[in-house]
């Protein structure tokens, strides 16, 4: 039987993963779920979550907002994660669009300043030269959404409009993509850092992998013996055990 899997995505990621649509739907049946807010993504998980042998979200946030506020997910599920490919295309791209671009007027929301992560910090050295490194920039620290996620959008939003009002900020690289749509109308230039099919497939197989074990565990039998601590037990204590083992069975 094909394993059925839900996508839990940003409405504007969507079409980043549909590059993808036709190499997962040979080992899986895909159903997608996008959202373009919070509490429409917790409406639609309500709603379709059980219906799924795995669960894969299109980034950290949506998947924080469920593990925190959501009943437990009882089925395997995982989180795009951005790999060290991902970065290196994302200065590419902005280096391609952008050659005389000055890092310090680039804003990231995708960094994070816990001292645990620091892998943008890490990526980014390798690519530059000690003499020509950026410093970056970030508008917003990965553990603000965990506060107050119904404000989140608007919270990042109003940051990155400040900066570009004031003339602080030349490019916005936002992970946080249903915010493209806003920065399209308010004309703040941004690119959108989103995984690459490579990526995707990888998050995608790693669940695939985590479903299977999932599903032998469950096959797994258990074999035990089960006596009656007598030397000599009574009819009515055989009765009883059969009917306690009956009973196990019909619950276990």
């Amino acid at each position: 039987m094909r394993k059925r899997i839900g996508i839990f995505t940003a409405s504007e990621s969507l079409k980043n993963l549909l590059l993808v649509q036709e190499q997962m739907s040979q080992h899986a049946e895909m159903s997608y779920h996008p959202y373009s807010s919070m509490s429409e993504l917790t409406e639609l998980y309500l709603e379709h979550a059980k219906k799924f042998d795995g669960i894969l979200f299109s980034g950290r946030l949506p998947y924080d907002h469920v593990k925190r506020n959501l009943p437990c997910m009882d089925v395997p599920h995982h989180y795009l994660e951005m790999q060290d490919r991902d970065v290196y295309l994302l200065v590419a791209r902005l280096l391609a669009q952008n050659p005389h671009l000055d890092f310090h007027r680039v804003y990231f929301d995708t960094a994070s300043l816990e001292v645990e992560d620091r892998r943008m910090v890490k990526y980014i050295r390798e690519v530059f030269p000690k003499d020509r490194m950026p410093e970056l920039q970030i508008m917003f620290d990965y553990s603000a959404y965990r506060k107050d996620f119904d404000s989140f959008y608007e919270r990042l939003m109003d940051g990155y409009r400040e900066k570009w009002n004031n003339g602080e900020l030349e490019i916005a690289v936002t992970r946080v993509t249903n915010l493209a749509k806003w920065m399209e109308k308010e004309r703040i230039p941004h690119i959108l850092f989103q995984p690459c099919p490579a990526t995707i497939m990888e998050g995608f197989l790693n669940l695939l992998h985590d479903i299977e074990i999932a599903q032998m565990e469950k096959s797994l039998t258990a074999c035990c013996v089960i006596r009656i601590n007598k030397d000599q037990p009574t009819e009515r204590e055989y009765t009883i055990l059969k009917e306690r083992l009956e009973k196990f069975n019909s619950e276990q």
